[in-house]
């Protein structure tokens, strides 16, 4: 009995923390106005409005998808989708997870298997799971996971047959293994953890019934909390063929389940069909109840009627409203997750959450069991629903668990579950029941996304935000949180939502009723006053965004309060303001608004038609559009004017007192002691100056103003922002080239930390004057409306800011704009050479994908080239902007713009560097480019090879030329030598006919000097000395043979058949003999002969017959012609 009692207070405490939990969450919501949010839908370019995966990659890049894969980035999308015929196509079109690993790998798990997207070469790598037969079996992989030392987990799910069920969020077939793999990419392994996947299967087939002895019966014995569900039970039966076919009861509609209720004792069991009519066996049942208010049923399922339906091998489950049953379909892995601590989390749908130490093979069962262990060993009073959707490890640690009952968070230091929900009975239609998706923003906040809404957890104030304009109220299947914070919502149905959750917070006031807005200004106790046309002066309060005219606030239609150009407020608290009909003033103590009149005898209309109002200490300070500035003593109600001739639109007084005033007439200084105009920049022409803490002079100038306050239009009324020194006397003007957002500048504020805010007709600029940079903000990107009005704008003492446009008016306070600091990388999204995607080309150089090309290599004739590209920040990719430079094409970057494109035409062979970088629509720039080095090979008659070609063919010309000449030259030496041998071979001949004649001389000689002794010694004749005659005739015999020898020689020689006689010889005695030899002839002659030598003695090898011969007949022609 005191158990009992014991158990009863249990559950009421429990019952009673339930509630109050519950309503302790419900109270922490507040709704989140600071965000922006943006779609995407078919219309866009999505394959489909089902998105329910969604990832960012390393390099930056969306991809998403449901029923087909896509890249996105910012711009357009790039569709992936299967091809048959192409194995590097990917697997499937319908996709079950995608994830990024630390690795930069991208992994694409489709229906059948897991792939890789290669970067290198834009296709996918297909894993597959190899049985221990060696057979290739599908599966799915819904989630991966990484540990802590990087390895990639994932969870597999296998089904009979040799079909894998399409995935969807609750899957369309049943699953009859499942677990968790450690997958090696290298060696393409799937390593199960095998204690763990058996763990995990057991629990699988709690639902299962069981054959019994009697043909076409199972049995089940199901225990139960009664009283915690109202004593009532629904539940069904399914059978589950071999084929993956099931046939069930009808579930998820209480009306026509199974229902089993509990009543004094008695079960009531009402008659159910199943399926197409076909009449089922009454269920037999006995039960019981215990102390612990527990029901125990033993479901009996009579399937004689359906064996037509079944197979051999088919399986019975019993599906209800309580663990282990579960209105969903087998069990399957849903999420897995490594916490800090390398504990491995696995959700298995409908049957919990476990936690595994893989070190020490321990385990953990988190599951929603109300009545804690009792019903369960080893159950734990946690979460709300075991149907888990989605795990989140936060960066504290902290592991979030998405359920269909409530937001459950593990602290891991207290080693406790807290849980979130709005009640205890699965009421999906709250803000943290219900919850498909989990995403961690970079502040720490945890988001969640339930079919009705988006809400926000911030851990740090323990604080709920519900997040639901502009949220569609499907199911959130997908969520993602980018780099630079935005969130990504993959809603069913209903394509994608981005989440600018620190969206630029511009406070927007609209007045439909009113023409045109002229002035604004917020007094010292915060009153909003606007001034224009039609209703005038009004009285406007920003809480509640409601005006009050003059009439309702005073009665005084009478005053001409119309068209308000310009507020100011004086020491006494007095509102001072100005329209074309003069000066009034506001007494805010007594709600009294007066005219201020002066009498102005001979001053003429002076102090009408005012366009700006300046207070100083006590005095006010009016210029008008007629020219002239007024100094004005309210107190005294004197005044001082000073004609300055041009139009006058805006005033400031400086630190000295000095006052600066812009116009028609340009920037003009004006020093009140002196009562004189400087005009210091009279290109300055514009509406609107202010003047920064520094004492530098801001305005816009530059502009030529046809603009009448009160009357007519405006053209061109500030071009520039000008910066003027008054001590260096030095103008800095920036402009469009500059990044100035518009070359209309409506008007200027400056905030408190020096930052300059420009007013244009196209959007609102920030001006760093430090950084030189500017941020925009444009319609879409923060801003209701970008379209400013001229003057319309001021600063509260709270540095808040306020700017008129054509609909109302904003307020801003610098210091709450979003921070928006992320730094996008430029990347190379499309090539089109010759207008032809690089992609599509067959005879292309490379086949690696655009976005991680580095180098390309093209043909002499591909040199059209049109480059794409993308800055990827997502907050508004249509304001990103982009600069780009083609090195060896031109020398500096090409002028920023938001244009994605650059186009080249007719570039000549060459090498070239494109590059590009980009910026985020604030203007916040990536300086490093992306770079691709670009090869335009030229055609063969310019390559080397044609120019080595080209070399060899000259110096061969010049070679062949050159063999010619000399030929030529040769041909001709050959004939000069003919010729010379033919005169040579003449004068031989002559030499020879001389020869001959001298020769036969010689001849006739010797020969009629032997003859005359022979014949007279023949005759009888000889008288005288016998001897001495004989000694003549041997002597000219002697001389005959000389003769005749010299004839052979001569023969000899011209044949070349002559030898030379060599002997060692002194050449200066044997010259100086042959020469003595002569000296007689010398005396005969009369002829001097010496021989003179400066050497005594000179040795060589001569032929001294030879020698003797040369000299002789030297020596006798010399005698002989002498």
């Amino acid at each position: 009995m005191f158990v009992k009692k014991f158990f009863l207070l249990l559950v009421i405490i429990y019952f009673f923390y339930s509630l109050v939990y519950s309503q302790s969450a419900d109270n922490k919501f507040e709704p989140i106005t600071k965000y922006h949010t943006d779609r995407l839908t078919v219309a866009d370019g999505l394959l489909g409005n089902t998105i329910r995966n969604i990832a960012q990659d390393s390099l930056g890049f969306i991809w998403m998808g449901h029923v087909g894969l896509q890249k996105y980035d910012g711009i357009q999308f790039t569709n992936y989708l299967h091809d048959p015929d192409n194995d590097s196509s990917i697997r499937s079109n319908y996709l079950c997870n995608i994830f990024t690993d630390s690795r930069k790998r991208l992994w694409i798990s489709a229906s059948g298997g897991l792939d890789r997207y290669i970067y290198t070469k834009d296709c996918f790598k297909h894993y597959y799971y190899t049985d221990q037969k060696g057979d290739t079996i599908p599966y799915n992989v819904y989630s991966l996971s990484e540990d802590t030392s990087g390895n990639l987990y994932a969870g597999l799910n296998f089904a009979e047959g040799d079909t894998i069920p399409k995935y969807d969020f609750f899957p369309s077939a049943n699953y009859t293994r499942r677990g968790v793999y450690r997958f090696d990419p290298e060696n393409e392994l799937f390593i199960g953890l095998d204690w763990v996947n058996e763990l995990l299967n057991s629990f699988c087939k709690e639902g299962y019934m069981k054959k019994t002895e009697q043909p076409g019966i199972w049995e089940k014995t199901i225990v139960f909390p009664a009283e915690f569900f109202n004593n009532t039970l629904y539940y069904s039966f399914s059978a589950i063929c071999k084929n993956n076919k099931s046939h069930t009861e009808p579930f998820l509609d209480y009306s026509r389940s199974r229902k089993l209720k509990l009543s004094h004792n008695r079960i009531e069991l009402p008659a159910v069909k199943f399926m197409e009519d076909i009449k089922l066996s009454s269920t037999q049942y006995m039960a019981g109840r215990d102390p612990d208010h527990r029901i125990e049923v033993n479901f009996r399922f009579n399937a004689n009627e359906l064996d037509k339906h079944l197979q051999e091998g088919a399986r019975i489950q019993i599906r209800g409203d309580f663990f282990p049953l579960s209105w969903s379909r087998e069990p399957y892995l849903k999420c897995i997750a490594f916490d800090s601590n390398n504990r491995l989390w696995v959700s298995l749908f409908t049957v919990g959450l476990f936690v595994f130490d893989l070190e020490n093979k321990s385990w953990r069962h988190f599951i929603f069991n109300p009545l804690g262990n009792t019903l369960y060993p080893g159950s734990n009073l946690t979460h709300q629903s075991n149907q888990v959707n989605d795990l989140l490890v936060a960066r504290n640690g902290q592991v979030w668990i998405a359920t269909w009952g409530g937001l459950n968070r593990y602290i891991p230091e207290l080693d406790s579950m807290i849980s979130y929900y709005n009640n205890p009975h699965y009421d999906s239609g709250s803000f943290v029941n219900g919850i498909t998706s989990l995403g961690e923003d970079t502040d720490g906040n945890i988001w969640m996304g339930n079919w009705k809404a988006v809400s926000v957890y911030q851990p740090g104030r323990d604080r709920f935000f519900a997040v639901r304009e502009n949220i569609a109220s499907y199911f959130k299947y997908a969520m993602l949180m980018d780099k630079s914070g935005i969130i990504w919502l993959g809603i069913d149905s209903q394509g994608i939502t981005k989440i600018m959750a620190n969206h630029p917070p511009f406070e927007s006031h609209h007045m439909p009723d009113i023409n045109r807005t002229f002035s604004l200004f917020e007094d010292n106790d915060g009153t909003t006053w606007t001034g224009g046309t039609w209703r005038g002066l009004l009285k406007y309060n920003r809480r509640t965004k409601e005006f009050i005219t003059t009439g309702e606030m005073w009665n005084n239609d009478s005053l001409p309060l119309t068209d308000i150009a310009d507020f100011c407020q004086d020491p006494n608290g007095r509102l001072w303001f100005c329209n074309l009909n003069g000066l009034f003033y506001l007494d805010l103590k007594t709600n009294r608004i007066k005219h201020f009149t002066i009498d102005t005898a001979g001053f003429g209309e002076t102090i009408d038609r005012l366009t700006a109002l300046y207070a100083v200490n006590d005095l006010l300070w009016a210029a008008s559009e007629r020219g002239f500035l007024l100094r004005i003593d309210p107190v005294l109600k004197k005044f001082k004017s000073y004609n300055f001739g041009y139009k006058i639109f805006d005033l400031e007084a400086d630190r000295q007192g000095s006052l600066w005033f812009i116009g028609s007439g340009g920037l003009v200084k004006f020093d009140p002691e002196k009562e004189e105009f400087e005009t210091v920049d009279e290109k300055g022409r514009g509406i609107s100056l202010s003047i920064d803490r520094d004492g530098k002079i801001w305005y816009a100038g530059g502009g030529w103003i046809t603009y009448t306050l009160y009357y007519s239009g405006y053209t061109d009324l500030g071009k520039d922002l000008n910066a003027y020194n008054p001590l260096t006397k030095e103008i800095e003007r920036i402009s469009e080239a500059n990044g100035l957002l518009s070359a209309s500048i409506m008007g200027l504020e400056i905030d408190d930390s020096g930052n300059i805010w420009i007013s244009t007709r196209k959007g609102l600029s920030q001006y760093n004057p430090t950084t030189k940079t500017f941020k925009n903000y444009f319609k879409g990107t923060g801003l209701d409306n970008d379209e400013f009005l001229p003057w319309s704008h001021s600063k509260n003492s709270r540095g808040e800011i306020f700017f008129a446009t054509t609909d109302g008016f904003i307020v801003f306070h610098p210091d709450s704009l979003d921070k928006h600091n992320y730094i996008p990388d430029a990347v190379l999204t499309g090539i089109d050479v010759n207008n032809v995607p690089l992609e599509t080309i067959e005879d292309r150089k490379t086949d690696q994908s655009v976005n991680t090309l580095r180098n390309l290599k093209l043909n002499y004739d591909q040199n059209d080239l049109t480059f794409s590209f993308a800055a990827l920040d997502y907050t508004y990719p249509a304001h990103n902007k982009y600069s780009f430079m083609l090195e060896n094409y031109e020398v500096d970057w090409r002028h920023e713009s938001t244009e994605n494109k650059a186009y080249y035409t007719n570039l000549d062979p060459g090498n070239y560097v494109f590059k590009v970088k980009g910026s985020n629509s604030y203007g916040i720039w990536n300086e490093q480019p992306a770079v691709l080095n670009i090869t335009i090979r030229p055609p063969w008659w310019q390559t080397n090879i044609a120019y080595t070609f080209y070399l060899l063919l000259f110096v061969s010309f010049i070679f062949i030329t050159w063999r010619l000449q000399l030929r030529r030259i040769h041909l001709k030496h050959q004939m000069q030598m003919e010729h010379f041998e033919a005169e040579k071979l003449r004068e031989v001949d002559q030499m020879k006919s001389r020869f001959f004649a001298n020769i036969s001389h010689e001849f006739r000689t010797p020969l009629t000097l032997i003859k005359g002794p022979v014949k007279q010694i023949l005759d009888g004749e000889f008288a005288g000395n016998l001897k001495d005659q004989c000694k003549m005739i041997l002597r000219n015999s002697d001389r005959l043979l000389k003769l005749i020898n010299q004839i052979l020689d001569l023969s000899k020689l011209e044949s070349g058949e002559i030898k030379l006689q060599v002997t060692e010889t002194d050449i200066i005695q044997y010259l100086e003999g042959l020469v003595l030899t002569f000296s007689p002839l010398a005396d005969r002659k009369k002829v001097t002969l010496k021989f003179t030598s400066t050497e005594n003695i000179l040795t060589g090898y001569v032929d001294r017959d030879k020698m003797e011969k040369i000299v002789t007949n030297l020596l006798s022609n010399a005698f002989k012609f002498t």
